[in-house]
């Protein structure tokens, strides 16, 4: 919280930090868009928009600079990981259907999708219980450091 919230929803905590990062892009973009116009008008190897250019790049940096650092220590800096949930989640996904693709075959893989979507059932339960894998070989498929990796169909 950096300031008061809303006048009429009580307790809202306004995103004010995001919303100034947007503000900071919005305004990097148009001094880009500035020095794009000034770096496309030298002429004879002349640039007479070389200040103009000069001083968006360098207020670009500054507030950029300024913003990454209040982003950090007001909004990234002290966030963790909830690994339950972000296991459950993952457990949970259709995606899991991507990855088993390349193992079982699309119309296998996007069968258990379905059936999971239907029956609230997670799809690695429902390898298990069809006997498709056993739990330790799923656990193996599933771990997250293995299916961040690319060539999965490999390994």
């Amino acid at each position: 919280e950096v300031e008061p919230g809303s006048s009429i929803m009580p307790g809202k905590v306004n995103p004010s930090i995001l919303e100034m990062v947007n503000m900071v892009c919005a305004e990097v973009q148009g001094n880009t868009h500035a020095i794009e116009k000034g770096v496309a008008s030298s002429q004879l190897e002349l640039n007479f928009f070389a200040p103009m250019i000069a001083k968006n790049l360098f207020e670009s940096l500054g507030i950029l600079s300024n913003s990454i650092v209040e982003l950090n220590l007001r909004c990234v800096a002290g966030i963790t990981a909830n690994k339950e949930a972000c296991e459950e989640y993952f457990l949970s996904s259709a995606g899991i259907g991507t990855i088993l693709n390349p193992l079982i075959g699309y119309d296998r893989a996007a069968a258990l999708v379905k059936e999971s979507t239907k029956t609230g059932r997670s799809v690695p339960d429902l390898i298990v219980l069809k006997k498709i894998m056993s739990k330790k070989e799923l656990d193996k498929l599933l771990n997250p450091f293995r299916v961040t990796k690319p060539n999965i169909a490999k390994k």
